[in-house]
């Protein structure tokens, strides 16, 4: 046999096999084409232009690598359909004569077509669709400049390459399959599963225990901080536990429903329990993963769009006032002649203040356990990181206009994130008792942006003075001055008119040796729209990437389940069922089968509620509800989505059967 023959060969086993080849090889074009494409937006030369160039570079060089990951698992799932799919017709040959070494031939002839179309397709696509993409990644990032087409030489290269060993690895893994099955395993291939399963209950128990403790460990984290360490701990116990309870702890609980007696044996219900225990058995991982999908897709988008949405929110909480001056280690002589010199300039450059605060306070990174403050020094105290804001009384009273009174060892706590704090607090041999619960208190927006919890301690000016230099005693830090900040909201605020403000205090600070800091809201609000849009970004496209992922899986899940249950169907009517009854049955099963993952992702994503809302914390919004209702606008779309998907593929499913 030449080579021709295998070209021959393959070409009309792929046109035979269109309906299983075609979306095979989109899935593959698609991939490419989004691998590509985020490769070439993050090392694009035009990206240089943008002014946070370095963060949303960052941003996108996660996505190359998640998108590469994802390629290498999802190509090598969708492939595992067709080989099941074709394995009848490799016994076939092999029955009539064709050895394992000429099937192997034809496949790779097979795979070095898909590869090259799929490649060729993908890059074609990818160049054309960057441009695209671009332009809408500069949309959302409120950035308008036009670039033309870049064609990205070294993003094709490595797409290439990385494409090359995954297309290399598939085939090795498809003639390993081949090579290790005999005849009559390969003629059965199509329909191995058929036999009911065996009740795993280790396997079952596990996955609710797992499912179970990434729940808790959701649920319980204090911080923002302990949030981000542990989320990825939470999501490793969600993902074992789907898996382990699709693929166990569903037969489990189908087996138990078999076993009542009153419920099982009934027709809708007999039929139902039965042919969902077998199709738990065969679609298992499929299921699992289309749940894990769905709970990625909705969790990034969700928490992107909500974002975004409130952006004006984040920026605000950020920047509470028009301008913001923080000033460290300063005399109150320095802080007041400070304030009149920001007051002239306001005069003489004709701006109106709308409203001000200012205050002068000590700041302590420590950590807070059990109504105990402890130094910060190392790296395992990051999940009880907390932020504390020493504020005297009379500032507190002049800036909230309040007369609160406190005798030393007395403190008033303002809690801006995190727990309530009661009845005392205590640092080494000192203590204070918390005798007041303020409800609020206007202060720097850097607080809001801190990592961990944030608190508010009012005390009197010698309490305070006391526990600075108790906390910082054996440092480099002067407690001797204290920080001062200074917000001024604008009536007329422009971006301008903040720099124009910020170069002169900035050019007074500097002349007289303080070390501090301007910032104003309009002059970082582009900042803060191309760092958010990025995620936005990001989100969307790897909630596209996922979203295909979700549709290829059902429809080769339809394709699959179609050609298994046509002789079911058979049997059905023979034994008296009518074509009514039947499809009945069958609709209640697929329907169950398949909307049973997307109602097992928005269990995880309100499980994962808590957690997120921690995490978005710590990305300055602290809106719950627009969280909220980002979340269910999410989940109703993808679940509208979802269902025209599966409507679209049933009507596959039954033209098959028929």
């Amino acid at each position: 046999m030449n080579k021709g023959f295998f070209w021959k060969l393959a070409r009309e086993n792929m046109k035979k096999n269109r309906k299983d080849y075609v979306p095979y090889m989109l899935t593959c074009v698609g991939t490419i084409a989004m691998f590509y494409i985020i490769y070439a937006l993050t090392f694009s030369k035009s990206m240089d232009t943008l002014p946070e160039a370095s963060t949303i570079r960052t941003l996108l060089f996660y996505g190359v690598i998640i998108v590469g990951l994802f390629a290498v698992i999802f190509l090598f799932y969708t492939n595992s359909f067709l080989i099941k799919r074709r394995k009848k017709e490799f016994g076939l040959y092999n029955i009539l004569g064709m050895e394992k070494k000429h099937i192997a031939k034809m496949m790779f002839f097979e795979t070095v077509y898909i590869a090259f179309v799929s490649f060729a397709g993908g890059i074609i696509f990818g160049i054309f669709l960057s441009k695209l993409v671009l332009l809408l990644l500069l949309r959302i990032m409120d950035f308008h400049v036009v670039f033309g087409i870049e064609i990205n030489i070294h993003g094709i290269l490595v797409s290439a390459c990385m494409f090359g060993v995954i297309f290399l690895f598939i085939y090795a893994n498809a003639v390993r399959q081949i090579h290790l099955s005999n005849p009559v395993e390969l003629l059965k291939g199509g329909q191995v599963g058929e036999k009911e399963p065996k009740t795993k209950w280790i396997t079952g128990i596990l996955g609710f225990l797992f499912v179970g403790i990434g729940y808790y460990i959701a649920n319980t984290v204090e911080s923002p901080v302990e949030a981000m360490f542990k989320f990825f701990i939470s999501v490793l116990f969600v993902i074992v536990g789907t898996y382990f309870v699709f693929s166990a702890g569903s037969i489990l609980l189908l087996k138990f429903l078999k076993k009542n007696k009153k419920f099982y044996y009934k027709p809708n219900h007999f039929t139902m329990v039965s042919g969902m225990i077998y199709r738990m058995k065969q679609n298992a991982v499929g299921l699992a993963n289309i749940c894990i999908l769905s709970t990625m897709v909705l969790v990034m988008v969700s928490t992107t769009v909500s974002m975004n949405v409130g952006i004006e929110d984040i920026i605000h909480t950020r920047y509470p006032a028009s301008l913001s001056i923080e000033v460290k280690n300063v005399s109150r002589e320095e802080a007041d002649k400070l304030s009149k010199t920001v007051d002239n300039i306001l005069t003489d450059s004709h701006l109106e203040k709308k409203t001000e605060i200012s205050y002068r306070s000590y700041s302590l990174t420590t950590v807070v356990k059990d109504g105990r403050i402890k130094n910060f020094n190392k790296l395992g105290d990051m999940t009880n990181l907390t932020g504390i804001l020493l504020l005297e009384i009379g500032d507190y009273n002049r800036i909230c206009g309040d007369d609160l009174k406190l005798n030393k060892g007395q403190i008033g706590v303002f809690a801006l994130r995190g727990e309530k704090l009661d009845g005392v607090i205590s640092y080494e041999d000192k203590s204070w008792k918390i005798v007041k619960q303020i409800s609020k208190v206007p202060v720097a927006g850097e607080y809001a942006a801190f990592m961990g919890d944030v608190y508010i301690f009012v005390m009197n000016q010698e309490d305070a003075m006391e526990f600075a230099a108790k906390y910082y005693e054996g440092t480099d830090v002067n407690t001797e001055g204290m920080e001062y900040y200074k917000g001024i909201t604008l009536v007329n605020d422009t971006k301008e008119t903040e720099k124009q403000v910020s170069a002169q205090v900035s050019a007074y600070l500097r002349e007289h040796g303080l070390a501090g800091s301007v910032e104003g809201r309009e002059e970082n609000r582009e900042t803060f729209s191309q760092f958010y849009g990025g995620f936005l970004f990001l989100g969307l496209f790897l909630g596209a990437i996922f979203i295909m992922a979700t549709v290829l899986i059902i429809y080769y899940k339809q394709i699959s389940e179609g050609h298994d249950d046509k002789a079911r169907f058979e049997i059905m009517k023979k034994v008296g069922m009518s074509e009514k009854e039947i499809r009945a049955s069958i609709r209640s099963q697929t329907l169950m089968v398949f909307f049973i993952p997307l109602v097992c992702a928005c269990i995880h994503v309100v499980a994962a509620f808590s957690m997120m809302k921690k995490i978005l914390a710590v990305m300055n919004l602290n809106n719950a509800e627009m969280f909220v209702k980002g979340t269910v606008g999410t989940v109703f779309v993808f679940a509208a989505v979802y269902a025209v998907v599966y409507m679209a593929t049933a009507r596959e499913y039954y033209r098959i059967v028929k």
